[in-house]
Parts: structure tokens; C-alpha cells; sequence
């Protein structure tokens, strides 16, 4: 996985992830890995139900298909379908 986002961060991942070694890599990166394990999960949940709700939002408002030439233009397009989604919620 690409991981070139600015520092610090935080990367949350699902439950099954139990790679210590390669959390503790992280952390020396400054990048904090929150695994969803017993301790956290509650507050994980609450985050993780905005961001599927959210995504969701997203999707309904997406065609099925979409068409692009370029890597840019369909970048360009996914930004506009985000955008669109969240002036839904100025009215």
C-alpha cells in the first residue's frame, strides 16, 4: 500500500490486522495505526459508520458506469460527484 500522505497521520484498519512488528514500523514513520480491537472498538464504530454512510451518499449519486479517457478526467469527474454530494447538504 502507498502510504505517502503527510505526517502525522493516523491509519485505522479493521479488526483482523495483528502485524505488530509492521505497527511499530509505522509509529517510528509517525504514523498511528488504529486497529479496530477490543479496547477501541466502540469509538471506531462511531467513525466508521459516518464514513460508510457518507460513501454511500456518494455512490447512490454515481452512475453505474463511468466513462473516461484519461486517469485525470476520471479523477476529475469522482471530485465533481463528491462535490455535488456535499451541496446536498447547504440547502
Amino acid at each position: 500500500m502507498d502510504l505517502s500522505f503527510p505526517r502525522p497521520c493516523r491509519l485505522y484498519a479493521d479488526k483482523a490486522y495483528n502485524d505488530y512488528k509492521f505497527e511499530d514500523k509505522l509509529s517510528k514513520e509517525k504514523i498511528r495505526l488504529t486497529p479496530q480491537r477490543k479496547e477501541n472498538s466502540l469509538k471506531l464504530k462511531k467513525y466508521r459508520k459516518r464514513v460508510e454512510t457518507a460513501i454511500s451518499g456518494i455512490v447512490r449519486l454515481m452512475p453505474r458506469w463511468i466513462q473516461a479517457v484519461t486517469e485525470h478526467g476520471f479523477e476529475m469527474k469522482i471530485c465533481l460527484f463528491i462535490l455535488a454530494y456535499a451541496s446536498n447538504f447547504l440547502n
